[in-house]
């Protein structure tokens, strides 16, 4: 019972205190101190209400150990009240016995003596017949010669037997003294022939004098054993509704559990009560003094502890978590991870590495708010796509990881190609629809990988292998995927932009707006930076050439697209205008490409020409 209200008080403690914890930490969570003076307010509270709570859980307490004890007496009362109940059933089963002796015999018992001898228990006195309700045989009949008596003529006998025989019902009366010494109680049951024409004719008793101190030793020694008074009483007869007291180890008990039986005509009623009375026990009185001084002394480092706590699981939270969109950052989702493949070494398991494709060009059009947007969007429609068994994280950047517990590649496939396949377009902030794609690579444990190190290498050659053909897809992991493909990704259209010697730009095949232009190329136009460079020629190529050259070079780019369609790699000279009007005489190389986000593109690298 201590267990039990610990835990309760324990229980509403931390119910109490975490709500009243966490909605000051939300408040607070900029000031460290003011968090600490609300800790020990909410402590000062919460320790009135506990103290409250702890007066109630105390009175709940005393009241259960009362119905405790009241449920255990009536359960002791019904337990043996069943006893004698079936001791008595034993009894009347020899009454009956005997009586089909007496039916199969046609009314005589050829040898009482030896068919009493086999049915006599240690408990029963002695077995009698009654013919015509005259005892007339009795086993064992040396001390018990005062039973050969005529029942229906006897005063106190005559009406119960005359009852039992009317309404053809085994009877029980007594108990009486035993010339033999002690009490006994008579079972007397009514036999009846049948004649050959169907006709059924009182015979007699078969009867058995059951020994009561015998048949009730046992479950009153146990009572008194187990801290009972006692009280046994009985209707008189089946006649009679007035009760007579048995036996009793107190004749006055303070609300007894009581249970009562019906066996021979009569109601048996057993009542039980503690010898101490129902008085609280001392362990309960104990528990709850120990318990409110445990309280009191507690309460100050329980609320530490949790305050504890709660930081604790806050700087785990913001260790583990990305903060831009609330997913598993790379440290939380390794830590997952390596806990499952742990506790499942023989489990399966299947790894997603993917990122938004041209991520820096998402940027670099919509800028870094967009950007973020476009992430939060991403979190948002893996979430939805993988479900809550999945393990998502944002990795770093715009490289995203998902990890399928339990599913093989082939059963994470659906969820992968749902995933790959979903509408990746958001609303910025000025209401514009920005669509995206995404590349996704996969592979499976421990299938493809025996180790994490060895899965997440896989994985990653995948998503690049998908990136080298094309973006905008998924693949798994096929053996062969090397550092080739990582390599081979490196050389790709931004990156040879950047870094190969000359000036390059990404623009619009239609309205020749720049999308992208590399260092070398804002040096070379004698600009500052990307802002001065867009500034001054207004973002378009067409502000960057030569107007007398404008016209010429549109047209051989219209008529190299036509001789040699998408694949088209054209080469032309030109002349470009510097912020300063210095006039430069430029070499370049394009190459048309088709976007499915940003339309018909031309990457372009240029080199200056030497003119002397």
């Amino acid at each position: 019972m201590g267990n039990v209200l610990r835990e309760a008080v324990a229980d509403e403690w931390a119910s109490c205190y975490d709500s009243l914890y966490i909605m000051e930490l939300k408040r607070n969570e900029s000031n460290v101190n003011t968090g600490k003076r609300n800790v020990f307010l909410i402590t000062s509270v919460a320790l009135a209400v506990l103290m409250l709570l702890y007066a109630l859980a105390a009175n709940e307490a005393l009241q259960r150990d009362r119905e405790q004890a009241i449920a255990q007496a009536e359960l002791n009362a019904k337990v043996y009240s069943g006893e004698l109940a079936r001791d008595f059933d034993q009894a009347i089963a020899v009454t009956e016995a005997l009586e089909e002796v007496i039916i199969n015999g046609k009314g005589e018992v050829l040898d009482f003596e030896a068919t009493a001898r086999d049915l006599i228990e240690d408990y029963i006195g002695s077995i009698q017949i009654a013919p015509n309700g005259v005892v007339t045989d009795i086993y064992p009949l040396k001390g018990n010669e005062g039973g050969l008596i005529d029942l229906m003529s006897d005063p106190e006998r005559g009406p119960i037997v005359s009852y039992g025989m009317e309404h053809d019902i085994v009877t029980m009366q007594g108990p009486f003294e035993l010339k033999q010494g002690g009490s006994g109680i008579a079972v007397r049951n009514p036999v009846f022939l049948t004649d050959a024409e169907g006709n059924r004719q009182f015979w007699g008793f078969t009867i058995a004098i059951i020994k009561a101190h015998d048949v009730f030793k046992f479950s009153f020694d146990s009572l008194a054993s187990f801290g009972y008074h006692y009280k046994l009483s009985a209707t008189e007869s089946p006649i009679s509704d007035e009760y007579k007291v048995i036996v009793a180890s107190s004749e006055s008990l303070k609300r007894p559990a009581v249970d009562t039986f019906v066996e021979g005509g009569c109601t048996w009623r057993l009542e039980v009560a503690p010898k101490n009375g129902w008085k609280v026990s001392r362990e309960i009185l104990v528990a709850c003094i120990s318990g409110g001084l445990l309280v009191v002394l507690l309460t100050a480092t329980i609320a530490a502890l949790l305050a504890m706590d709660a930081n604790r699981r806050q700087l785990r939270i913001m260790a583990e978590t990305d903060p831009l969109t609330g997913l598993f950052n790379r440290k939380g989702m390794g830590e997952r991870v390596q806990a499952y493949l742990a506790a499942h070494p023989n489990g399966v398991a299947t790894e997603v590495l993917l990122d938004i494709d041209d991520f820096k060009i998402i940027n670099d059009l919509y800028g870094h708010g967009i950007g973020d947007e476009a992430l939060k969007n991403l979190a948002k429609n893996l979430t939805e796509a993988f479900g809550d068994s999945a393990i998502v994280s944002r990795t770093g950047g715009d490289e995203f990881g998902v990890f399928l517990p339990g599913m093989t590649a082939e059963q994470a496939e659906p969820l992968i190609r749902k995933a790959s396949e979903m509408d990746q377009t958001f609303t910025s902030t000025m209401g514009t629809p920005c669509p995206y794609t995404i590349s996704m690579g996969y592979a499976d444990y421990p299938v493809q990988a025996s180790t994490r190190e060895e899965l997440t290498k896989n994985v990653d050659s995948a998503l690049y292998n998908v990136k080298l053909h094309g973006k905008n897809g998924c693949q798994r992991y096929v053996p062969g995927m090397v550092k080739q493909t990582r390599q081979q990704l490196a050389f790709s259209k931004k990156e040879l932009l950047r870094d190969l010697p000359g000036a390059g730009f990404i623009c619009h095949a239609e309205d020749t707006s720049i999308l992208y232009a590399n260092d070398d190329l804002i040096y070379l136009l004698e600009c500052e930076d990307l802002d001065d460079f867009n500034e001054h020629y207004g973002g378009l190529f067409q502000n960057v050439i030569h107007p007398d050259d404008f016209g010429r070079v549109m047209t051989e780019r219209e008529q190299k697209l036509k001789r040699q369609g998408k694949a088209s790699f054209i080469c032309c000279g030109f002349r470009v205008i510097t912020k300063s009007g210095k006039i430069r005489h430029m070499m370049a190389q394009a190459r048309f490409r088709q976007h499915e986000t940003y339309g018909n593109l031309f990457f372009v690298t240029a080199m200056e020409r030497d003119q002397g």
